[in-house]
């Protein structure tokens, strides 16, 4: 009986409000998915706090004379990295070495040792202030690749023979 006019189709009776419905809920959209992406970082320069972290670690708690530990963790998404410097003491060191084996040894002036170098300085957008890079005071890089059940695992150990610390990195994503 009634005929609609052209203007009264469903197009044309939207809400003036349903293109900002669109948009906020775009927005929200994005917004979640940035929070699922944010980074989370946690870090301590207490001996004390850290020591939990060393045996996680080294699979044993340190002796006294390592007088100094600080530790930082990093998680990004699916990656994650683990940063740890601590007092050198030789015979902590070698016990460190028999339990992280296998490993692998980059010597200073070598390929792999620049290479490994090289990877170190520029995935250290989020390293922390007190992490010393491998230098002229590092002879040698101890590492390994793939040894966590991840995509990609890498672990990293040297000591700075002038300051007497030992630097860990390890890092693994999915």
């Amino acid at each position: 009986m009634f005929r609609k006019r052209a203007t009264e189709t469903p197009l044309a009776n939207k809400s003036p409000y349903s293109n900002n419905m669109t948009k906020l809920k775009n927005l929200l959209g994005l917004f979640a998915t940035a929070i699922i992406l944010i980074s989370c970082a946690a870090e301590t320069t207490d001996r004390e706090k850290s020591v939990g972290a060393f045996e996680d670690n080294f699979g044993f708690k340190p002796p006294e004379s390592i007088k100094e530990i600080k530790h930082k963790n990093f998680t990004m998404g699916d990656a994650f990295a683990h940063w740890m410097t601590f007092t050198y003491d030789s015979i902590v060191f070698n016990k460190i070495l028999t339990h992280d084996q296998p490993l692998n040894t980059a010597y200073i002036g070598t390929t792999k040792y620049g290479e490994i170098n090289l990877s170190l300085k520029e995935g250290c957008a989020n390293c922390p202030d007190w992490l010393k890079l491998p230098n002229v005071n590092t002879s040698k890089i101890y590492f390994k690749n793939g040894f966590l059940n991840h995509s990609s695992s890498e672990y990293y150990l040297w000591i700075d023979s002038k300051e007497k610390m030992v630097y860990l990195e390890v890092s693994h994503f999915d």
